[in-house]
């Protein structure tokens, strides 16, 4: 007898449709996600401008709508999420306003929490700023005097709510320096220097949450070492996708026990703050500033300036490598750096980079800490 031969088992056209119809929907769901945490997380950019007037006893639903209507949102439920969150639901103010479809959640939320009552101040806070550096802009633009910002700050420092997270008072120049988070902020035309502060501070609260917290503490850091490094994380790069490299670099060169010899701490304890330093001679490597890590071993006292997200983050996740030196890319010219694992490495790239130029470089800085360091040993037998 012969064998019937197998025949493979086809799939019913019902079995087909279901199949089909679950990759359909596994596919929307992905794009919707996909939309939905774009909308969600959407950075400001350049907008065109958008007048929106929005009469007494609209509800947010009607709001929405309007927002819709008027292209300041693209997505209902990312506004939703993002207003819940924000403490702000049902605090939404009626008003005109002048807006742009450029603006995010977070910018578009402020500004219909504020409302338009008087003539309102746009303040825009850049990340990497000093509290100097603040007031110094709040007064260059009218808003206030720097002397009454800085005032504000010192006073906020006495009552603030997680004080145990603050450097000593006698060590820094400002204790709140790190905690004041740059962004875009609404200000009325009689806001006081206190509550500008108080804003700034709420809105650090409100961006290093819980989350944040538990990752520092899994770390082993307190919140001001967490800012401290992501201070320098800021200065030392222009690159936001380098953050995670100087962090790390930050991380070995501590556990090395290596001095940080960052720049950027020198020009801050020189200048009190206020930066516009070029040019960091070598001269200036001798300032007896507490920052100055040319001279001190570990982290400086307190942030050097008050970063942004991202130069948190990569403090909070750092990028695992085994580079100890770092320097300016000055052929790419884009802000950029290279990044190595020994000196001899470095050595050479500055040789190339400088042609061989002796004008106050890595290597003789590096060389008189040596012999700073030996003489420390010798003193210490």
């Amino acid at each position: 007898m012969k064998k019937r031969q197998g025949t493979k088992k086809k799939k019913s056209p019902a079995k087909r449709f279901l199949t089909l119809l679950g990759a359909a929907v596994v596919i929307v769901l992905f794009v919707a996600c996909l939309i939905f945490f774009r909308e969600y997380g959407r950075k400001t950019k350049d907008g065109k401008p958008v007048t929106l007037e929005v009469a007494e006893g609209t509800s947010t639903r009607e709001l929405v709508d309007l927002l819709m209507e008027k292209g300041l949102i693209r997505f209902r439920l990312p506004f939703y999420l993002k207003l819940y969150q924000s403490g702000q639901k049902g605090k939404l103010r009626y008003g005109s306003y002048e807006l742009n479809d450029g603006m995010s959640l977070d910018e578009l939320i402020r500004a219909l929490s504020k409302g338009t009552e008087g003539e309102r101040l746009v303040l825009t806070v850049p990340e990497g700023y000093s509290v100097e550096q603040i007031g110094a802009r709040l007064e260059k633009e009218g808003i206030m005097t720097a002397g009454e910002f800085c005032g504000a700050v010192r006073n906020a420092a006495a009552g603030f709510s997680r004080g145990g997270d603050l450097p000593e008072e006698d060590s820094v120049y400002f204790q709140l320096q790190g905690y004041l988070f740059p962004d875009t902020y609404y200000l009325d035309e009689d806001m006081s220097a206190e509550d500008l502060v108080a804003m700034m501070l709420e809105e650090f609260d409100n961006k290093f949450d819980e989350d944040c917290r538990k990752r520092a503490e899994e770390l082993g850091m307190s919140v001001n070492e967490v800012l401290i490094r992501a201070s320098l994380v800021e200065k030392e790069t222009d690159l936001p996708e380098e953050f995670p490299t100087i962090a790390g670099v930050i991380n070995n060169r501590l556990e090395q026990k290596m001095k940080l010899q960052f720049d950027s701490t020198v020009v801050y304890g020189m200048t009190e703050g206020q930066y516009g330093v070029d040019r960091v001679l070598y001269s200036h490597l001798d300032d007896d500033s507490a920052y100055n890590t040319y001279k001190i071993k570990g982290l400086p006292p307190g942030p050097i300036c008050n970063p942004g997200m991202d130069a948190i983050k990569a403090v909070l996740y750092p990028e695992e490598h085994k580079y100890l030196y770092f320097m300016m890319d000055t052929e790419k010219n884009d802000g950029s750096n290279l990044f190595f694992e020994t000196y001899e490495e470095h050595k050479e790239a500055y040789s190339t980079m400088t042609h061989g130029e002796e004008t106050g470089t890595a290597e003789e800085r590096n060389t008189r800490d040596k012999k700073s360091d030996d003489k420390e040993k010798k003193d210490q037998e």
